[in-house]
């Protein structure tokens, strides 16, 4: 049997701000069958607070274009109980995240963007409890420009991509005979990507895409590196015509 219960609220306030509030519970009693056995299993999971606020600004003059920033939260636990053991949680889980967001548009069509995710979690159990702590920091910059004279009379529209991205995802284990945390998981990424496209002609489009990437497993002292290079031809043409 499960009881949910969700309230959710929002509103669009003046000067660009925005928001919106969530609070979830969710109840399930489960019967198992153990040596015989019907036993009552109950799991409790909330989920408080949960919500984002954001800011838009457009800009009529100047520089800017427009602005945009935010930020989106997240917090959730639960636990399960057994019928007939002690009063306490035989697993439990509890963590939070957060999700700030940035977004800049200039008036010559340049756009960064930025966003920083992080995530803490634990997992408990009768005798150990995991630790998560990951963390994720992205970076974009896009920007469209005519081709120099020197490439043709046409000087074509030429679309172009930045992004950068870091990655540090790290988990322990902590025993109820130990006060240290033992690592069992320690893994950096990061990456750099950009990216050049344009059309050739009305119907074909041309690009480029160069990436390079390191991923470090330190829980095993070790540590690559890739470099890439992609070229793509994308044709459209319309059949629509012929009977």
């Amino acid at each position: 049997m499960t009881w949910t219960t969700n309230v959710t609220s929002g509103a669009d306030l003046p000067y660009g701000f925005s928001g919106s509030l969530t609070y979830g519970h969710t109840s399930t009693d489960r019967y198992q069958l153990v040596s015989q056995t019907r036993v009552l299993t109950t799991v409790e999971q909330r989920e408080w607070p949960v919500g984002n606020v954001r800011w838009n600004h457009v800009f009529r003059a100047g520089t800017f274009n427009l602005f945009s920033a935010g930020v989106a939260f997240r917090h959730r636990e639960g636990s399960s109980f057994q019928a007939g053991q002690a009063n306490e949680a035989q697993s439990a889980i509890n963590s939070d995240s957060w999700r700030p967001d940035l977004q800049i548009g200039l008036r010559n069509g340049m756009s960064f963007t930025f966003s920083w995710n992080t995530l803490g979690q634990e997992t408990a159990n009768t005798s150990s409890t995991t630790v998560l702590d990951q963390n994720e920091l992205a970076g974009n910059f896009s920007h469209s420009f005519r081709m120099p004279r020197a490439f043709g009379r046409t000087r074509r529209q030429v679309r172009s991509t930045i992004s950068a991205l870091y990655s540090s995802v790290r988990s322990c284990l902590e025993q109820a005979s130990s006060i240290e945390c033992t690592t069992i998981s320690d893994v950096i990424r990061q990456e750099l990507r950009g990216g050049l496209d344009t059309d050739v002609v009305s119907s074909l489009t041309a690009g480029l895409q160069v990436g390079y990437s390191i991923n470090e497993a330190r829980h095993l002292n070790q540590r690559t590196s890739q470099i890439s290079l992609l070229a793509s031809f994308q044709w459209s043409f319309d059949t629509g015509g012929n009977r």
